[in-house]
């Protein structure tokens, strides 16, 4: 994965595909690392992967390539946890429909046999649902 200062150059798909496989790859270490506290971890592997610091994943900045690496930690922990939206988005400070929209801005950037297997669909299944039951 390539951090906030080398998306740079790259477009605006190439950022979001990077991204959303990032979101998968925090996603899988998570799950066997530390399947039972996630909020902190997601954070910590997002930023190291993403080669940012937590300051700035949690911070206000809208810079873009750095958006598109905060959106992949914010989707990693929706993936990687029982927590509800509102929990995850208090935990970034973010509107937990920011994490709805993470979620569906870099989910169709991933490949289409990631985006055909049963656990993708599952989770947009299990987004959409909460998505409706929070709003």
């Amino acid at each position: 994965m390539k951090g906030a200062g080398q998306m740079l150059v790259e477009n605006e798909t190439d950022q979001k595909q990077d991204a959303a496989h990032l979101a998968f790859q925090v996603a899988r270490e998570l799950w066997i690392q530390k399947p039972h506290f996630v909020g902190a971890e997601a954070k910590k592997l997002t930023a190291e992967l993403g080669e940012v610091s937590i300051e700035d994943l949690i911070g206000p900045h809208k810079f873009h390539p750095l958006v598109s690496i905060r959106q992949a930690g914010m989707v990693a922990h929706y993936l990687a946890s029982p927590a509800s939206l509102p929990m995850i988005g208090r935990q970034w400070n973010r509107d937990h429909s920011t994490i709805v929209h993470a979620f569906r801005a870099l989910m169709p950037h991933l490949d289409a046999p990631v985006r055909a297997s049963s656990a993708y669909l599952w989770f947009q299944d299990k987004m959409e649902r909460e998505a409706r039951a929070v709003a």
